[in-house]
């Protein structure tokens, strides 16, 4: 991730030893070339045209002394990111910095139409397609637990009416399991009175998506919330230091591999590695840098 850096006398001669902790370094970039990330001094007197005139590829982090009320508004509506408080804290920094390095990666999202009718979930799945979601299609309920168990998904749409179970009730049995509770459930629904609707969320859902609606406007809906879920699901499943998974996501995906490999025949293997004399650059470089 390349760093632009619009600061006062102040705040850049506190800088230095922060991005060297963080390995992150404000150097010059050859015309043409450009930064993913801006980090701007509030205190300067144009701090915000100079992010309104930023590329909105740009992620947009504003310091500031004073977050008050008006100043999180015009900084909302000229574009930026976030707001981070001055004098910066450096983990508070590198998580920033992480999520929007994050965020650049390109990762192919997964959702799990769930409908009994194959021929709505193909027109679905061929729309959410043409937007680089990947989708698998259950069209027999007891099966979207195969599903859930064998892989992760950003989103679970699923039909709110189908004959085995109507999505309300299996909405309840997903969430019956621990490793299911932070699955966004959207209900695709041709009507539900507001009873219905609230009902669906007091069992497990999270969203409703009318199939009347426009089919791009549909997507974009798809799209928004699985944005949202790869969001969330960092913040909850991931160290803010090493970005690693936490023990309950590590135990979970070991046992998804090993029952990968035990139905599939393939191999399956755990590394660990130890580091003889590793808190000497804890020690040396910052345990960001470790």
């Amino acid at each position: 991730m390349r760093l632009r850096v619009t600061a006062g006398e102040a705040l850049r001669a506190t800088l230095p030893p922060i991005l060297r902790q963080l390995n992150y370094v404000d150097t010059p970039i050859a015309g043409g070339d450009c930064r993913n990330v801006a980090l701007v001094d509030g205190e300067l007197p144009d701090a915000l045209e100079i992010c309104r005139a930023l590329s909105d590829d740009v992620a947009k982090i504003m310091t500031t002394r004073n977050a008050t009320f008006d100043l999180r508004r015009r900084c909302a509506e000229a574009g930026i990111d976030a707001l981070v408080a001055d004098p910066i804290d450096p983990r508070e920094l590198a998580d920033w910095l992480e999520h929007f390095d994050d965020r650049g990666i390109e990762r192919r999202s997964r959702v799990l139409i769930v409908d009994d009718d194959d021929l709505a979930a193909e027109a679905v799945a061929a729309l959410l397609a043409e937007r680089g979601i990947e989708t698998e299609i259950v069209v027999d309920a007891p099966r979207v637990f195969e599903a859930l168990d064998r892989s992760s998904f950003d989103l679970v749409l699923m039909d709110l009416e189908m004959p085995q179970a109507n999505g309300i009730e299996l909405a309840k049995m997903i969430r019956l399991n621990r490793s299911h509770l932070s699955v966004p459930i959207a209900f695709l629904s041709g009507g539900g009175d507001t009873e219905t609707q609230m009902l669906a969320r007091r069992f497990g859902g999270d969203d409703f998506i009318s199939k009347r609606m426009p089919r791009d406007l549909m997507a974009r809906l798809v799209e928004l919330r699985v944005e949202r879920a790869h969001v969330v699901r960092t913040l909850i499943e991931r160290d803010g230091l090493t970005g690693l998974v936490d023990h309950l996501r590590f135990v979970e995906r070991i046992g998804q591999e090993a029952a990968r490999s035990r139905r599939t025949g393939g191999d399956c293997a755990l590394a660990m590695i130890d580091i003889d004399h590793f808190k000497a650059v804890n020690d040396s470089w910052g345990h960001q840098a470790g």
